[in-house]
């Protein structure tokens, strides 16, 4: 013997209002029934999501306070010199250029550490300069160490493995 089909206690247009209203409520949770509601946001898919998303967040942040490595001179490619005006216009491996303020306290070194004179540079020589900004914003070489990027140098500088 077949059971007779019972309808829903929910009427059927209140029920199809929940579902189009965009509600996402199972009946069970509809009518408040707490033995059938979803896990806590501690528990199940919610809850690793979440905790994914936070240790993503502090692992970022934990990089994020490493301190920059402690070199404080930059790579440069000298562009050209103009010792008159007290400037000098350097390129950055990205190719972005850059003009440097120069002052009769920049040091000029060559790649063993002897002095030379800022004339000395040439469009094309890769130099290492320090350059605090200076008043104007401007950054002005403190010092200036002419010498190639060697392949531990790059790897130093740039490369973390």
């Amino acid at each position: 013997m077949l059971k007779e089909r019972r309808p829903s206690p929910l009427p059927a247009a209140r029920f199809a209002g929940i579902v189009a209203c965009g509600h996402g409520r199972r009946r069970s949770e509809a009518r408040g029934d707490p033995s059938r509601s979803p896990a806590p946001a501690g528990r199940g898919r919610r809850g690793a999501i979440v905790g994914f998303v936070l240790a993503a967040a502090a692992a970022w942040a934990a990089a994020a306070t490493k301190p920059a490595p402690v070199s404080t001179e930059e790579f440069f490619i000298v562009s050209s010199v103009d010792s008159g005006k007290g400037l000098m216009v350097v390129k950055r491996p990205t190719e972005v250029t850059l003009m440097m303020g120069l002052t009769e306290k920049t040091r000029c070194r060559d790649e063993q550490g002897k002095p030379i004179r800022v004339t000395d540079l040439r469009a094309g020589d890769t130099v290492f300069v320090a350059s605090p900004p200076g008043a104007s914003g401007q950054p002005v070489a403190a010092s200036i160490r002419r010498g190639p990027m060697t392949v531990p140098e790059l790897h130093r500088r740039y490369l973390r493995f």
